[in-house]
């Protein structure tokens, strides 16, 4: 194995010296969902010397934009499924295209936009079904087609 060059120990060094900030800024002012950017290390580097959180707009800003993505969120989850939106989220089981995140997607309206209209959507099968319930945040309780 090669000798690591000074560049490579340098931000190794770099590495721990961050790691070790942010760990003491946790213990000190607590933790926040933030992105540990240099610029935002050098913040918690500068509130563990001042003794003053220059985090604490950083961490508004992000405790008010998730606020606001979650209200985002649960009026889209109310919102009632439309024929399209149906053939959408079908489509998706059938060609196995769920995606990671796609438990956010209305899957409660979904399965009662199908059973409210039955006969007007394209049956799912067992396997389709158990796919589905691998990916959704909510029970699968649809009726399958052999």
């Amino acid at each position: 194995m090669a000798k690591p060059t000074p560049k490579q120990l340098a931000e190794r060094r770099r590495r721990k010296e961050a790691i070790k900030t942010t760990r003491d800024y946790i213990e000190r002012f607590g933790t926040f969902a933030c992105e540990l950017t240099p610029a935002t290390v050098s913040l918690m580097a500068s509130s563990l010397k001042s003794g003053v959180d220059e985090c604490a707009s950083l961490r508004r800003a992000t405790e008010e934009r998730i606020k606001r993505l979650d209200e985002e969120h649960a009026a889209f989850l109310l919102q009632p499924i439309k024929a399209e939106t149906e053939r959408e989220y079908t489509a998706l089981i059938k060609q196995r295209q769920l995606y990671e995140g796609a438990c956010n997607l209305s899957w409660p309206m979904y399965f009662q936009f199908r059973e409210e209209h039955a006969d007007d959507v394209v049956p799912l099968s067992a396997d389709d079904i158990a796919y589905a319930g691998s990916w959704t945040s909510c029970a699968v309780k649809a009726k399958s087609t052999p």
